[in-house]
């Protein structure tokens, strides 16, 4: 009996429908120009602080297109599964093995931890479980990197809706100024900063040469779309578009790994 990767391939279609739908929500979120900048000038009209002040929070329909997409990629990980078993067993042991709770495709944070999920799952086989075991990224191995695998998991598992942030970067593709109304030689200096984008949140801040009470600022921020998470007790934070789609990339190499060890 071939392997069937119908429902698979099912999973991962939707989830790059859902990767689509981000990138729209997203994007008409920060076309909306949900923030603006206010200017704190130093007496002697010498140095200027642009401030953030957020207009719009609400990323709800970003948080549930992210959502979608990750759960899909979880999902196509666990009709693998199902999809191996299918070739292995009949159809009673097949509808035993959907009754299990524990008989998805196991993403543990130790070896230790795997070699209880082999003894839940050795109806696979040798060659798929070490297969399965071999794109395990434990912390031990991937230790400078958020592991893509545990991050999808813990994601998918917990709050995968709310935890959102906005976030800004320094100058250069995510920002640019410009400046109106400076004596000649003032010769203005910018530095970017980075951090959240709360009300208040010093943006970027300018020195002049000489006093420039007139100065005007044209800026052009990019305002991103950022999701917090931890493994192993380490906080990291992520473009949640960028993590879609490396998601999606890691979870298609998953596939055709432990695919390849089945046929």
């Amino acid at each position: 009996m071939s392997l069937d990767l119908s429902s698979v391939r099912a999973k991962l279609a939707r989830a790059e429908e859902h990767i689509s739908a981000l990138d729209k929500e997203a994007a008409a979120w920060l076309e909306s120009r949900p923030y603006e900048f206010e200017t704190e000038a130093h007496r002697d009209y010498t140095e200027f602080r642009l401030r953030l002040r957020v207009l719009e929070r609400d990323c709800t329909r970003i948080g549930l297109a992210f959502g979608d997409c990750i759960n899909n990629l979880r999902c196509a990980l666990d009709h693998l599964m199902y999809a191996i078993a299918a070739q292995k067993v009949d159809a009673a042991g097949l509808r035993a093995l959907s009754a299990m709770e524990s008989f998805n495709f196991p993403i543990v944070e130790a070896a230790q931890q795997f070699a209880r999920a082999r003894k839940k799952l050795a109806v696979l086989g040798q060659p798929v479980l070490d297969a399965i075991e071999s794109v395990q990224q434990y912390p031990c191995r991937n230790s400078e990197e958020a592991s893509l695998m545990l991050t999808l998991r813990n994601l998918n598992n917990n709050d995968k809706h709310r935890r959102f942030h906005l976030g800004f970067g320094g100058i250069g593709p995510t920002m640019r100024i410009g400046y109106l109304g400076h004596p000649p030689d003032a010769f203005p200096v910018a530095v970017a900063h980075f951090g959240d984008a709360r009300d208040g949140a010093e943006v970027i801040t300018v020195t002049t040469s000489r006093p420039s009470p007139n100065i005007k600022f044209e800026i052009q921020l990019m305002v991103n779309v950022a999701i917090d998470y931890t493994i192993a007790g380490q906080p990291f934070r992520t473009s949640a578009t960028g993590f879609a789609r490396a998601a999606r990339e890691h979870v298609k190499g998953v596939i055709d790994v432990v695919s390849d060890a089945a046929k």
